[in-house]
């Protein structure tokens, strides 16, 4: 049997001001306990079969946007096909598909993400400066990303 801290936790942030093409740079931060990150969830602007990418980096993704070596694909099941819901200003997420090989946060270190979505749009915040918490539990921490409107540029 798995012990508590092993349970499934999830950790929301939602704030709109705009949609477009492409993804999204961020950055996360284990707290006390190394975390598994197994699968996530992301707003959608437009409805119907999708796709996504995720690849992800130690550290901070800060200085390596344009670098496509410093990043490492997470590979998605169904080959990253999901079925993408429509914002329509509701909180309505859209769950890519899980992770096929789990990402491991260990404490106190940060690992960056990049989560693109490879046909229509994305929803994405403006607001905030990168770095500054956009989202906090008693596990991690997110911070404020970038948007990006191509892969690695």
């Amino acid at each position: 049997s798995c012990a508590a801290d092993c349970a499934a936790h999830e950790i929301s942030y939602f704030k709109v001001s705009n949609a477009g093409p492409g993804g999204d740079f961020f950055k996360v931060r284990a707290k006390s306990n190394n975390v598994v990150i197994t699968q996530m969830n992301i707003n959608s602007h437009t409805e119907g079969s999708c796709q996504f990418e995720v690849f992800t980096k130690t550290g901070d993704f800060v200085g390596f946007e344009e670098n496509a070596s410093a990043w490492t694909e997470v590979p998605l099941q169904d080959s990253g096909n999901a079925a993408c819901t429509n914002w329509s200003g509701q909180v309505q997420e859209t769950k890519l598909p899980a992770f096929n090989t789990p990402v491991t946060i260990n404490a106190g270190q940060y690992q960056s993400f990049f989560v693109r979505r490879l046909d229509g749009y994305v929803i994405y915040r403006k607001e905030g400066s990168v770095g500054s918490i956009a989202a906090d539990n008693d596990d991690l921490t997110i911070y404020t990303g970038k948007r990006a409107g191509n892969l690695f540029s």
